[in-house]
């Protein structure tokens, strides 16, 4: 583990954090930034971003003590006071930890289905980063494979949008897109049944999807942006339209939130059909086994 304790303010050894932006790390240097102490954890122990460097300061430095062991000698970690390190990052630092990572190359939609995917979830032209994040999280929370995103769509490795989902922008795998209409085509001779949440006239109960055949194999779940929804081109291309029942005079949800309650009810339905999968297996093993 490489320590290395930093004083001043002007240490040319952190200038890179001075002032840190976002935008400007992306564009000029390909890095993106990790703050708080369970995602920089998550960044180090889980993901496959490469770690430039750490900013830490020591508390911080002691409860991930045994995380920073796994970047062995070739990576700083920079050890400060919380006072310089606000100062220097200029703004109030999430438990006093900071990272810089590198981005690499952005996964098409081709790679995603490469893996064999079994539920994904679509954003389309979802600006907040922080409800990008937040989606994020959902998926990871109920076994999205991976997330797919239109060219609109927030920077998944902004730093809200990686701090409030948890970690969950760089663990699950995401793809940006040309355009939705297309990629649901390409969905669906990959085998998937594609299905939009909407608030319009012809949207059945979210309730009631499943069932199907279609269903049963792979999911794709598509979302808008809560106050423009979704393009009608990409409504019309899917195969299932669900709508969530809510209280008289409401329309509309957060759109992280819609993505949570749609994405539990499609976790349990492929959880459903993996069930009945392994059910209707179970003869033919049993016959393999004894001969």
């Amino acid at each position: 583990m490489r320590l290395e304790l930093i004083e001043q303010l002007d240490d040319p050894r952190i200038s890179i954090y001075r002032n840190v932006k976002d935008s400007a790390l992306r564009d000029a240097r390909g890095l993106f930034v990790v703050e708080s102490r369970l995602c920089v954890q998550r960044l180090i122990s889980a993901s496959e971003y490469p770690v430039c460097s750490v900013l830490v300061t020591e508390t911080a430095l002691g409860a991930l003590r045994d995380v920073f062991q796994q970047l062995g000698e070739t990576t700083p970690i920079y050890v400060a006071s919380s006072a310089l390190l606000e100062k220097l990052v200029g703004y109030n630092l999430h438990r006093g930890c900071i990272a810089l990572a590198r981005r690499g190359a952005e996964r098409s939609l081709e790679e995603i289905l490469e893996s064999q995917p079994r539920l994904l979830v679509g954003l389309e032209q979802v600006a907040n980063p922080e409800n990008v994040g937040n989606v994020f999280r959902n998926a990871m929370g109920f076994g999205a494979d991976a997330v797919l995103l239109s060219r609109g769509c927030a920077d998944p490795l902004y730093r809200k949008a990686v701090r409030v989902s948890m970690g969950g922008t760089l663990l699950t795998p995401f793809a940006r897109l040309n355009g939705w209409p297309a990629a649901i085509d390409r969905l669906r001779a990959a085998g998937f049944a594609t299905a939009a949440l909407s608030t319009g006239a012809g949207a059945i109960d979210l309730a009631a999807f499943g069932g199907q055949a279609a269903v049963e194999r792979r999911i794709a779940l598509v979302l808008g942006a809560e106050s423009e929804g979704l393009d009608e081109a990409t409504l019309a291309a899917v195969d299932w339209r669900l709508k969530i029942p809510m209280a008289h005079g409401v329309d509309s949800l957060n759109v992280a939130t819609a993505a949570g309650i749609a994405l539990h009810h499609c976790f349990r339905l492929l959880q459903s059909a993996g069930d009945r999968l392994v059910e209707r297996l179970a003869p033919a093993t049993e016959v393999f086994e004894r001969n």
